[in-house]
């Protein structure tokens, strides 16, 4: 059946290449888009509620994920295309540049809880931007830690629940694994099997996963604290993309070779998300409150779209 929701464009005549990552539970969308005019200065995004989009003027930047206090976890780029993790607060557009692990070093943010911790991931060498240097890296009470093993060889963070708990995709050669990661007493655990990418977690500890069966179809799968990868109850052929903190879930499947948007609801039920003809409608991010960001993609390019 539909899902009771209404899809809404997020668009603006003078940007392209809209795309949408994050959104609170009362209303603020983030992410980032490409000024017309110069189609490679990535531009943050921002649109609270029933106001039109709005453009961070502090240079180039990425947003990736928002709080209930309008804090944004965003990526800056600097002139020379290297990247710093901060914090800009949405109310003032003041950015909080979070601490480096190496001077000269890469650092990426790419969520945010509640608290206001950031996690994301920082490159273990100044001179070396290959994906092999890059760990996974969590801001806590404005202290930086870094996750660093031998039992992996390169990774990064995903999630932060609002105790401070990191999920984190983590690469064994060329096998993916999920990890917990508790930055303060440093613990760490796998999460499930390998070979399933860890995409979210619910504030239960639930870790949403996205994996395949035997046939190669696409499976969407959870791990309870301590537990191995289950299927959610989906059929075969759906795509997870994102959990929120209650268990619901959003992804997409393929129909007529274009990608179908869903939402699986933590009491069960599930809905097909209304969609473009002829666009790629992928969810990004799912609220508590219920509203779904996500992106539209077709051949003319994309933009970014709210399920409300």
């Amino acid at each position: 059946p539909a899902a009771p929701y209404e899809l809404i464009d997020i668009l603006h005549p003078d940007f392209a290449d809209m795309r949408a990552f994050g959104i609170s539970d009362s209303g603020l969308l983030v992410g980032y888009s490409n000024p017309k005019a110069n189609r490679s200065l990535n531009v943050l995004l921002s649109k609270y509620r029933d106001r039109g989009p709005e453009f961070w003027k502090g240079g180039r930047a990425k947003a990736s994920g928002v709080n209930e206090h309008q804090q944004i976890a965003a990526t800056i780029i600097r002139d020379d295309k290297t990247s710093i993790a901060t914090i800009i607060d949405y109310r003032t557009g003041r950015p909080t540049v979070l601490r480096e692990f190496l001077e000269g070093g890469e650092a990426e943010a790419n969520d945010i809880n509640v608290r206001g911790d950031v996690v994301g991931r920082v490159t273990i060498d100044p001179t070396r931007r290959e994906q092999t240097f890059w760990r996974p890296a969590a801001w806590v009470d404005g202290e930086l830690y870094v996750l660093q093993s031998d039992r992996f060889d390169w990774g990064y963070g995903v999630g932060i629940a609002a105790n401070g708990e990191v999920l984190a995709v983590a690469y064994v050669g060329q096998e993916v694994r999920g990890i917990r990661w508790d930055p303060i007493p440093g613990t760490v655990e796998w999460v499930g099997h390998p070979g399933v990418v860890p995409l979210g977690m619910a504030s239960n500890g639930l870790v949403l996963g996205a994996g395949r069966d035997r046939d190669g179809n696409a499976i969407a799968v959870r791990a309870d604290r301590g537990g191995n990868w289950t299927p959610i109850g989906t059929p075969r052929g759906y795509y997870a993309n994102v959990i929120n903190e209650r268990g619901d879930v959003a992804g997409h499947t393929e129909a007529v070779g274009k990608h179908r948007p869903w939402v699986r609801f933590a009491d069960g039920r599930l809905f097909w998300l209304p969609r473009y003809k002829y666009h790629y409608c992928l969810p990004t991010k799912i609220s508590n409150g219920g509203p779904i960001v996500g992106n539209a993609t077709a051949d003319h390019g994309s933009h970014a779209i709210l399920w409300s």
